[in-house]
């Protein structure tokens, strides 16, 4: 992707992510400076969406990031935070909760890792076959849907969550992780939720993370989060 287009791809990404807006020309001028008209961010907007990254209700209406957006956005923030070094990426908080995960107070890790991200937080223990679950409430408060149907979807995926853990597959085989799934995962299938993963190992024993939010979710600061609670482990 041509290196404007694709900042400013990021750029409305993370305008909408922040705002619930959707995302015009005249937003992304009066928020970043690209060194171009409001015009010539119309047109690569224009591009992107022809070519999927945004869908578009109204010709004068603003754009919303489609799955394709997203996944290119969270397979950018995962090779960025791969390349970050250790000490730019642990945030206090991640370094205090691994603590307590470390200490096996694994309750206490998920109910504040749910409540520092706003979402909800899951944690399986392998070793003593053990579910942690926290931040329903936050996970609802933040959903971009209204829709009964929609709603009970979400509600049912939650109810589902353990037992789709505990069935296994090859997701949980992986080689890389943390992963990410926008619209639908091994463990939901919400079009309106998506899940960050990763595979840890407390005290040598293996640990599941899960943190689901709607596809709206700040997968950057997630993502931070993720990978600084992995370098405090080690």
């Amino acid at each position: 992707m041509r290196e404007r287009a694709e900042a400013i791809l990021e750029a409305g990404i993370r305008h909408y992510i922040g705002t619930g807006e959707p995302v015009t020309s005249k937003a992304l001028f009066d928020s970043c400076n690209f060194g171009i008209r409001p015009a010539m961010i119309r047109a690569e907007l224009s591009a992107l969406g022809e070519e999927g990254y945004f869908s578009q209700n109204h010709p004068s209406g603003g754009r919303i990031p489609t799955q394709k957006a997203y996944e290119f956005f969270t397979c950018r923030l995962l090779e960025r935070e791969k390349e970050a070094k250790p000490l730019d990426r642990v945030p206090a908080v991640a370094g205090n909760l691994a603590h307590s995960l470390m200490r096996g107070d694994a309750r206490s890790f998920v109910e504040e890792m749910a409540r520092h991200l706003a979402l909800l937080g899951i944690g399986y223990g392998f070793a003593r076959d053990r579910f942690y679950e926290s931040g329903i409430y936050e996970l609802f408060s933040n959903l971009d849907i209204e829709e009964k149907e929609d709603i009970l979807d979400v509600a049912r995926d939650i109810e589902l969550i353990e037992s789709r853990i505990g069935e296994g597959g090859a997701w949980l085989r992986k080689n890389t992780w943390p992963q990410v799934w926008i619209g639908g995962s091994p463990v939901t299938k919400s079009r309106g939720l998506s899940v960050i993963a990763n595979r840890l190992s407390v005290g040598r024993k293996p640990f599941l993370l899960l943190m689901v939010g709607p596809v709206r979710m700040d997968y950057e600061k997630s993502l931070r989060f993720m990978n600084a609670l992995e370098e405090s482990l080690k």
